[in-house]
């Protein structure tokens, strides 16, 4: 325990007089907190990818409550001045954030430890987006050989954040329908038609954010899940081939 303990104090000493990331070696997993300028004076546009606010914190005493209280803590927003802090279960990215509104005294620190080169952290779980379009049954493949499984959007959360980090918006020309550009999920019918289950694990399928009218089997061959751009559900033909997301548990 002592070790810890001076693991943690190594990290927090560094990581105050330095803004590149902070490696204090052992067998113990670590934060490595690097802080990111790209996102200097400004806050996210909303606060669903919020762990918690610290009030009347200080920077350190901030990375002791991520590290040591909360597992998904992937990052921290912290502003010296008002002595606040955010905690969060992701990293900002350019659609998470106003650009328009500079908000003095914030800056933002990542933990760039938590998951494989490439992959993107949420919520206690890495991502990893493959812009190759390919059919629901090659992408399954292809995330099973990464040892994931392809991505289970367990909660209308989990959707807004895979759409926002991952697919193109709404309004983009190159996307003609609601439902061109989407990401095959992790779910079918196969077994019993209407009722969707997850090929991976042996969580219930739960999602209720289906788009408007669906799953409606058209054409009596569509067994396959997709999310769309809307972070909306919708069955397609499991030949169709659109981009898709692998999921995994967080590397430590």
């Amino acid at each position: 325990m002592m070790l810890y303990f001076k693991e943690i104090i190594c990290l927090l000493t560094l990581l105050a007089i330095s803004t590149v990331p902070v490696p204090c070696m052992s067998g113990i997993p670590v934060m490595t907190l690097t802080r990111d300028p790209t996102y200097s004076e400004l806050l996210p546009t909303h606060t669903r990818y919020q762990i918690t606010s610290l009030q009347n914190i200080s920077l350190m005493d901030s990375v002791f409550g991520c590290l040591l209280r909360y597992p998904s803590c992937v990052g921290i927003l912290h502003n010296a001045n008002i002595r606040l802090s955010f905690l969060l279960m992701c990293y900002l990215n350019e659609r998470s954030v106003g650009r328009t509104r500079k908000v003095p005294g914030w800056i933002f620190l990542s933990d760039l430890n938590v998951c494989l080169k490439g992959w993107v952290p949420f919520s206690g779980h890495c991502y990893l987006h493959v812009k190759n379009e390919t059919d629901w049954k090659d992408a399954k493949d292809i995330c099973n050989r990464s040892d994931a499984y392809l991505l289970q959007t367990e909660t209308h959360e989990e959707a807004l954040w895979v759409t926002e980090a991952f697919l193109r918006p709404v309004n983009v020309v190159e996307c003609t329908t609601w439902d061109s550009c989407s990401s095959w999920i992790g779910a079918n019918d196969f077994s019993q038609e209407g009722l969707y289950s997850w090929n991976h694990g042996s969580d219930q399928f739960n999602a209720t954010f289906w788009y408007p009218d669906q799953p409606n089997n058209y054409a009596g061959d569509q067994d396959c899940a997709a999310l769309t751009r809307s972070a909306q559900l919708n069955d397609k033909e499991c030949s169709f081939k659109y981009e898709f997301v692998c999921e995994r548990d967080l590397f430590i």
